[in-house]
């Protein structure tokens, strides 16, 4: 059980015990020969707080998940402020596009078609990505279908719509400023002359892509500051509504930056203020 004993808002918050879901009985394209089995999964962390929530997809470049520091502690930091959370441990390399993209819609999905059991409002369900988690997110809010055949669930006839996406040095574009080996990773066998066909950046619309936070660091040697840049322009272009923060200093990998208090360190309470101002936080 995790307990929490008081938030930055002033007001108590109960978090209830993290429960683990597995999001298919067999995940699609599933590969037996795969060592260590990978079983993609939402650990939940629920609160008695707002009706909104979060699912939190950690980074690792598509090779691993870093679910610490991009996960779960940020789960506990959303319940803090009354938000429930979720960490999504989707399937990573030797797998590849779509079975990332289908972990993510299934997670939003899973999430909107248990929105009672988890107290939620089936229109405030929102993700933060990391990094590689970044770009899912981005893909997830970009994307409306994955090309796989309906396993005709209840849960699969719900939306994969976000209300709101938050990326945090994002691999937001797979332009020339890309993380190439993140870019390679997702696409896998499609290639990289698929490269602008899965640029988040280029598949924005005002009808399926929701409200975005996104923040990075000017001094990110990893994940170059242009890609938040240009997926910032592009939600522009395309009428989606953003707030964008670029901090001097800070080093890739982050997570809730709680060594750059003066810089990327703030972040966490910026998007206090966004989640507010979008309707998934009050007053």
């Amino acid at each position: 059980k995790i307990q929490r004993r008081r938030t930055g808002r002033r007001r108590k918050i109960t978090v209830i015990n993290m429960e683990r879901f597995k999001l298919w009985d067999v995940a699609p394209l599933t590969d037996e020969s795969v060592s260590p089995k990978q079983e993609p999964e939402l650990l939940c962390f629920p609160c008695e707080g707002e009706k909104s929530c979060v699912i939190v997809f950690p980074g690792g470049g598509y090779i691993t998940l870093c679910d610490s520091y991009e996960g779960v502690e940020l789960a506990e930091w959303l319940n803090t402020v009354g938000v429930a959370a979720f960490v999504l441990r989707y399937r990573v390399l030797p797998y590849h596009y779509p079975c990332q993209l289908a972990d993510a819609h299934r997670a939003i999905r899973f999430v909107r078609h248990n929105a009672e059991r988890f107290g939620i409002d089936k229109d405030k369900i929102g993700a933060m990505g990391f990094s590689a988690g970044g770009n899912l997110v981005a893909q997830a809010a970009t994307l409306e279908h994955t090309p796989l055949e309906s396993v005709n669930d209840p849960i699969d006839a719900e939306s994969s719509k976000l209300n709101a996406q938050i990326l945090c040095y994002s691999v937001s574009t797979f332009s020339n400023v890309t993380h190439t080996a993140t870019m390679e990773n997702f696409l896998g066998d499609l290639g990289t002359e698929q490269a602008d066909a899965f640029s988040p950046d280029k598949n924005i619309s005002k009808e399926f892509t929701p409200p975005a936070f996104i923040w990075h660091t000017f001094a990110d040697e990893a994940v170059d500051v242009r890609n938040a840049l240009i997926y910032a322009s592009a939600c522009k272009e395309k009428d989606v509504p953003f707030e964008l923060h670029v901090f001097p200093n800070g080093q890739h990998g982050l997570g809730l930056a709680q060594i750059q208090p003066n810089s990327a360190g703030q972040w966490p309470e910026l998007l206090c203020n966004w989640l507010k101002l979008i309707g998934f936080l009050g007053e």
